[in-house]
């Protein structure tokens, strides 16, 4: 019977045998012999089976009768009442539970600002802010972030559920206090309190368009599982109970307890031989421990003291050997919370289990002071730096400046150390699809992972550039080992520190910069570059600089007449067809895209218009539409950035037909028949005819020619220049699909030019101003893919800036990744200006945001074509575009 599932709830067989039916049952099509002849025997001597007929007639009226469905229907009403039932005492919990936790979450001081370096990066304890879409298709596709926000709900109330399993008092607490618990975090999730002032392109509240601050959206998974928590100790008040498991020891080899430790008989990362040799040094361990307590201490207190003591393993730890060699050792120091959390044992219950258990040598290494343990403030799950509290920082720092490392074996500490200053050890096995993403590994393998101090092993989820897995694979490559042989260990180490702590780039190029620390650098020299914003939010991106004292550059934009392409794609083009190497290449300006020319109801044949001034070649195909800014690049090789329209006149030419527009024609009513030609910064939304006939172009090709009666009004469409002429002056067989020559006064000795924008600097200064620019104008925001006039918006982003050198240099902001949240306009500007950039304006930012250096694209795509098939994350895929900035040298 299909589904196997129902089949099984139906007979009962998750009930004990007195509430299951009897049933004969056979998997397969085949029924066998001896089948056939149990249910003969049941049909031709039913007297011998009344007993299996009466127990199935019972379970079926306990079960299945108009009594029991209506038992069944009270108890789902009583639930959903219950469920659906608030109060302003559980409302009160949550709101002090809320404070409390903030302040918990929020605590900070010296140690651990010595411990965090949060100068450029945003300490991450967790999978991700819950306030930020983390997964692949929830940014792709607009409607699945309600199926994550359903996911992360369930993995809470199953958090829930495991509590209240774990405590071996719950079936003594009565069922209304456990519904109490259950509504609170309920309320939890609904509680809301006051706006938010900058917006996310990437956020659950920009995707449910409103602006609402959900408190508990300030935190990861893994934290509000301490929400949760203190929620439960506030409502049912547990009592905390000794529950070590005394189950028999397992340690006869170093490389087979590690690997048991895992709880998994495949390893995907393995560090095994680096943790021995750590183990077996004289260094102060920060033991944060899992739920086999008695394992652990065996391994990673008696086995590697016994080591640094050079005993045998069969030889006994004795009160002799201590009082002589005790001082000589750094402790093992076990950090414990003095609160209740599922399985894991507080400070009071391993401190019991050491002193009173049955391990005489844990018993003699704690007198001793050789295992030390220290009591946390920590309620969530993993390791939760800021919530250890003062005492467990300041120990932590002292073992740090000892050379001691952290070793641990809680399942969710590999998502929350994050870029603490301490090498760490973490050991467990993935539990599910989120953790096996972040890490690069398969659910269920093992992990016994090694990372340096101050870095991160996974950057840019959910479109990592670097997992664990190829993390660990750069810690044991031959350039790494080329470099330790080379420069040693510490060395490495330290530099590959400093990286990640300024720049946030993946192993793989930190060990490329350092071996080729001496090399001279090319006609393009970048960094990656992070920080945070002063509201705490981090970014990252790529900053390229164009070296003009050695190298003659000049610029091309280069448009695709058909379908877009990745910049990467225009790159390979260029260089095939022009034989020159492109050395800089990045997104240019707007373009209209099929969505938006289906929303405007306009013909295909507009998909692809540009949607502001291009030149390329000297080449006019676009005139200024608005009063938008513009990279010129002018043919004496100069640069300039300056706001650009064409308020000042036009010249049409077709073959050797010459239309002239001087500025009186610039968008005047046209009431009296005037000629006039209209830029989308025309304050009506319907040009009036007067008989005359009007032009519409896209870039510069005639798209339809209207003609108009007395008093006739046609609706200006937000595209292109529409012209208005006597019929007379229309030039004969001027159809659509005709190309026209256009040339707007002042752009005369410009050779390249794409209009995008916004203007961020001006003189040093930040300079935005959306309506100057026109953003705010109605014919703007219909040709917006995305609200490019929100200032407050924070998403990907790319600019140009050029300093007072006339040096030009390209930003791109990360956006929608988990250490970056993009940018604001204003965000860039101050950026830029952080480099020294005089001028500087914004090109087509969100996923088109693209920068490629040579034949690397540095910028970190939130998107992956494949997302359909794996909705959780993959690696980073450009998106494609219709127009790019290609620089190269001028030989």
């Amino acid at each position: 019977y299909e589904p196997e599932q129902v089949y099984s709830e139906v007979i009962g067989e998750h009930l004990g045998e007195r509430d299951r039916l009897k049933v004969l049952e056979s998997k397969g099509k085949r029924i066998t012999d001896g089948m056939v002849k149990r249910i003969a025997d049941r049909i031709f001597f039913p007297h011998r089976y009344t007993d299996e007929i009466r127990h199935n007639q019972r379970v079926v009226y306990k079960r299945y009768s108009l009594d029991a469905l209506n038992e069944n229907l009270y108890q789902i009403l009583q639930r959903l009442y219950q469920q659906l039932k608030g109060s302003e005492k559980t409302l009160r919990i949550v709101r002090e539970s809320l404070d409390d936790y903030r302040e918990m979450v929020g605590f900070s001081n010296e140690n651990l600002h010595a411990l965090l370096d949060t100068r450029h990066r945003q300490y991450l304890p967790g999978y991700s802010k819950l306030g930020f879409m983390y997964m692949l298709k929830s940014l792709i596709d607009p409607s699945f972030f309600r199926v994550e926000q359903q996911l992360i709900r369930g993995k809470a109330y199953h958090f829930c559920q495991s509590i209240v399993f774990n405590d071996p008092d719950s079936g003594h607490v009565p069922e209304k206090i456990i519904n109490r618990f259950f509504n609170a975090v309920e309320t939890m999730f609904e509680y809301r309190d006051g706006m938010q002032s900058i917006q996310h392109d990437h956020s659950m509240s920009y995707r449910h368009r409103n602006s609402y601050h959900y408190p508990y959206q300030d935190y990861t998974f893994q934290e509000l599982t301490g929400l949760i928590n203190l929620l439960y100790i506030g409502i049912v008040q547990p009592t905390p109970i000794n529950k070590v498991d005394l189950s028999p020891q397992f340690f006869t080899d170093w490389n087979l307890a590690l690997m048991q430790l895992t709880g998994s008989s495949y390893l995907a990362i393995d560090n095994r031989r680096r943790l021995i040799e750590r183990l077996r040094e004289n260094r102060p361990i920060a033991y944060f421990p899992g739920a086999y307590i008695m394992y652990e201490l065996e391994f990673f207190a008696l086995q590697s003291i016994r080591s640094r003591m050079k005993l045998p393993l069969e030889e006994i730890i004795t009160r002799e050997l201590l009082e002589k060699e005790a001082s000589k050792l750094q402790a093992v120091y076990i950090f414990a919370q003095e609160k209740n959390l599922g399985k894991q044992l507080n400070k009071d219950e391993i401190t019991d289990y050491i002193i009173h258990g049955i391990s005489e040598e844990l018993k003699l290494l704690y007198e001793f002071k050789v295992i030390q343990i220290i009591r946390t403030k920590q309620v969530c799950v993993g390791i939760h730096f800021p919530q250890l509290g003062s005492q467990a920082l300041k120990m932590l720092r002292e073992i740090r400046d000892q050379k001691g490392y952290i070793l641990t074996n809680r399942s969710n500490a590999a998502m929350m150390t994050d870029m603490v200053d301490m090498d760490r050890f973490h050991i467990g096995k993935v539990p599910n699809e989120f953790t096996a993403h972040m890490m690069g590994i398969p659910i269920s393998s093992g992990y016994i992972q090694f990372v340096p101090a101050g870095v991160r092993a996974t950057l840019s989820y959910p479109t990592p550039v670097q997992t664990a897995k190829e993390f660990d694979r750069g810690m044991k490559s031959d350039l790494f080992k080329k470099l330790v042989k080379k420069l040693g260990e510490e060395a490495v180490f330290s530099a590959i520190k400093e990286d990640a702590a300024l720049h946030g780039s993946p192993l793989k190029h930190a060990l490329n910069t350092l071996a080729n620390r001496e090399i001279n650098p090319g006609p393009v020299r970048f960094s990656f570059l992070s920080g945070t914003y002063s509201d705490g939010m981090p970014y990252n991106g790529a900053l390229a600089s164009l070296n003009f004292r050695k190298e003659s550059w000049d610029f091309m934009a280069v448009s695709t007449p058909d379908r877009p392409r990745t910049v990467g794609q225009f790159v390979n083009a260029f260089k095939r067809q022009k034989g020159i190497r492109a050395q800089i290449a990045w997104n240019g300006g707007y373009i209209l895209n099929p969505e938006l020319v289906g929303k405007l109801g306009l013909p295909e044949t507009y998909i692809g218009s540009p949607l502001g001034l291009l030149i390329s070649g000297g080449i006019m195909s676009s005139a200024p539409l608005f009063n938008k800014p513009a990279l010129l690049v002018y043919k004496d090789g100069s640069i300039d950035i300056q706001r650009v329209n064409c308020s000042n006149g036009l010249k049409l030419s077709w073959k050797g037909h010459e239309i002239l527009f001087d500025q009186l024609a610039y968008n005047n009513d046209g009431k009296k028949g005037l000629r006039s030609y209209y830029d989308l910064l025309y304050p009506k939304d319907k040009i009036e005819g007067e008989g005359r006939t009007l032009i519409r172009l896209s870039g510069n090709v005639v798209k339809e020619v209207l003609f108009t009666r007395k008093n006739e009004q046609l609706p200006v469409v937000p595209v292109g220049l529409t012209l208005a002429l006597d019929p007379e002056a229309v030039p004969k067989g001027l159809l659509p699909g005709e190309v026209v020559e256009l040339m707007v006064p002042g752009m005369e000795e410009v050779k390249h030019a794409v209009e995008a924008g916004p203007l961020l600097l001006e003189g040093g200064r930040c300079e935005i101003d959306m309506e100057l620019e026109g953003w705010k104008h109605i014919n703007s925001i219909r040709t917006q893919a995305a609200r490019l006039d929100y200032t407050e918006m924070r998403g990907p982003k790319i600019a140009v800036g050029i300093n007072k050198k006339n040096e030009l240099a390209v930003l791109t902001i990360n956006g929608r990744i988990r250490e970056s949240v993009g940018a604001t306009h204003r965000d860039m500007a101050e950026i830029l200006q952080m480099h020294g950039m005089d001028k500087a304006m914004g090109f087509d930012p969100g996923g088109s945001s693209t920068l490629v250096v040579g034949n690397t694209t540095l910028n970190i795509s939130p998107y992956n074509s494949s997302y359909e098939e794996d909705a959780y994350a993959l690696p980073p895929e450009p998106r494609a575009v219709s127009n790019v900035l290609i620089g190269f040298i001028d030989e």
